[in-house]
């Protein structure tokens, strides 16, 4: 059996931008992570959280990676991310999307988004 978590939207503040006056204050992204996992997690069976991912850590990683420093690219905070939260998951094939909801570009409705996907 496999099974697919999703956690988010997950709502972060960060300082993003190409120029350093949009930098300057900070903006919200939004992150969703799916998780497909490569054995089913014990927790569907013990119902304890320490048998499958906490996602309020996988949540708390993504604040501090979003805290850590200014970002210029979207592709560039979705990696310090994705090292971020590697430690915390199990293994199985995962996306990490972040979704940057107002840039300045005008006429651009709905933001832009970018995705990594990676295995452990």
């Amino acid at each position: 059996m496999r099974s697919v978590l999703t956690v988010g939207p997950y709502r972060c503040p960060v300082r993003l931008g190409c120029k350093p006056e949009e930098r300057a204050i900070p903006q919200s992204v939004d992150w969703t992570l799916t998780m497909r996992l490569s054995a089913l997690p014990k927790g569907c069976e013990s119902d304890a959280l320490a048998d499958t991912v906490c996602y309020a850590k996988v949540c708390e990683a993504l604040l501090s990676a979003s805290a850590a420093r200014e970002y210029r690219l979207i592709e560039s905070l979705a990696l310090a991310a994705a090292r971020a939260i590697d430690p915390l998951l199990p293994s199985g094939e995962f996306e990490l999307t972040v979704h940057k909801l107002t840039p300045p570009i005008e006429n651009l409705h709905g933001g832009s988004r970018f995705t990594l996907s990676f295995s452990k």
